[in-house]
């Protein structure tokens, strides 16, 4: 973030999240796991009005996650983000 980037908070039930905690020496922390935060950007790309690189992040994940995984979590019966 040194060359000043943009950070965008939301809100979400952490119950339909799929995520695993991390630690660093600053403490531990929820994150979500590579397919779920592919299922986020595809879900909602213009999140923070830059939906270019939503994209372009969704298009660089894809290749490194289990897209079968990303169906399943994209079937589920809610999204996080979604009423």
């Amino acid at each position: 973030m040194a060359d000043g980037g943009t950070v965008i908070f939301t809100t979400t039930d952490v119950d339909k999240l799929e995520a695993r905690f991390g630690q660093t020496p600053l403490g531990s922390f929820l994150v979500s796991t590579p397919e779920q935060t592919l299922v986020d950007l595809l879900a909602r790309p213009a999140l923070g009005g830059i939906q270019a690189q939503a994209l372009a992040a969704a298009a660089t994940l894809a290749v490194s996650v289990d897209l079968d995984h990303v169906q399943e979590l994209a079937d589920a019966p809610s999204l996080p983000g979604e009423a």
